[in-house]
């Protein structure tokens, strides 16, 4: 996460040139933010599990409410969504390998 998304992120935030798209503008800015906290997720993993699972929440929905649909009517190929389809897919990587157990007692039953 820290080596690729950062690389292409920051990248593109410090060579841009123009007007930006408001919403193109906030995906990328996420994504630098992201790849940033995700350098800490290097010492500190468990500590950073939210971050984690974060990337899995919103590369899930979108694969579910956006590529799926494109898929399943055969329009997916050659579409602007392809090539984000093919970036989000290895998400089932952090899926196999977060521990859930911790997950479940630690955040869904965990008492205040």
């Amino acid at each position: 996460m820290f080596l690729t998304v950062g690389n292409l992120s920051w990248q593109r935030l410090l060579h841009h040139e123009g007007a930006w798209d408001p919403v193109q503008a906030a995906a990328v800015s996420m994504w630098a933010a992201h790849s940033l906290l995700s350098l800490l997720g290097i010492f500190q993993p468990l500590k950073m599990l939210p971050l984690v699972l974060f990337e899995i929440a919103y590369k899930a929905i979108w694969l579910v409410v956006v590529a799926w649909p494109l898929w399943s009517a055969h329009r997916l190929a050659a579409s602007p969504a392809e090539a984000l389809t093919h970036a989000f897919v290895p998400v089932v990587v952090p899926i196999v390998f977060v521990p859930w157990p911790f997950v479940w007692r630690n955040y869904v039953w965990s008492r205040p």
